[in-house]
């Protein structure tokens, strides 16, 4: 089952400090921060996470050393190119992994769980083998546009997290 992300971010180890950052650049997507467009405020992010506002700061000045992020203080942040490139990659290997899935058997409920839990393993070597596999699909168990990462653009960044209906309280969380 997939955990409740509102439940905060707290009790990650190292292995959960790139679900922290997925969760935290969806959080930023939601909310409208795509890259040359709005802000997503902090309050927003914080409340969206169930952090405070001082993590949420201290988490976007990290994804900004990291060049996933553009912070503007006492503004917002939102997402680089960068950014936006990598929380992509991971929601078409989860939709991947859902057709998959659904494919193999998997009841259509369950498959966006376990896509999302499964695409933080999945290499991109191994994404684009499965991708070709399955005969490069373009929708979902849930009938929701599948977009590869090399195809998204500011035209279409929107779509990405409409594939499966994901919102941030389906992101994993690893412990």
């Amino acid at each position: 089952m997939v955990e409740d992300v509102s439940k905060g971010a707290a009790g990650y180890g190292r292995e959960g400090r790139r679900s922290r950052i997925l969760h935290y650049l969806m959080a930023i997507y939601i909310l409208g921060g795509l890259p040359g467009g709005e802000y997503a405020k902090f309050i927003k992010i914080s409340r969206l996470l169930n952090v405070s506002p001082s993590t949420v700061s201290i988490m976007t000045r990290r994804l900004q050393m990291k060049g996933l992020v553009e912070l503007i203080p006492n503004t917002g942040v939102r997402l680089t190119e960068q950014g936006l490139k990598l929380l992509s990659n991971y929601l078409w290997k989860s939709g991947l992994l859902e057709v998959l899935l659904a494919r193999a058997g998997v009841d259509i409920d369950n498959c966006r769980g376990m896509g999302l839990r499964m695409a933080e393993g999945l290499s991109d070597e191994d994404a684009w083998i499965l991708y070709k596999v399955l005969g490069e699909p373009k929708y979902c168990p849930h009938k929701k546009p599948i977009i590869p990462p090399d195809k998204i653009n500011s035209e279409n960044a929107r779509n990405i997290a409409l594939c499966c209906g994901i919102t941030i309280l389906q992101i994993p969380n690893k412990k």
